[in-house]
């Protein structure tokens, strides 16, 4: 069950996140905050993305693993309190 707490943390992270040269990285500092243990929803959010993530800017990375998030809480809301 993620929490809004655990959403907050999230999105507390993300800055930091985004400053990881490995897209894999950054998804796992966001998924260990939100208690997720599968990375499909990742997969699909960034799928054939993770060569461009070297190049992306940090302010395009942070809009990716922004929308990310919101894709992560959507895909679990029967699970948010």
């Amino acid at each position: 069950m993620i929490t809004k707490s655990q959403i907050a943390g999230a999105r507390a992270a993300i800055p930091h996140a985004a400053s990881k040269n490995d897209l894999d990285e950054a998804c796992l500092i966001l998924q260990d905050i939100l208690g997720v243990t599968d990375g499909g929803v990742a997969a699909m959010c960034f799928s054939g993305t993770s060569d461009d993530w070297f190049n992306w800017s940090q302010s395009l990375r942070v809009a990716a693993l922004e929308d990310y998030l919101r894709t992560e809480i959507i895909w679990n809301e029967d699970d948010t309190e």
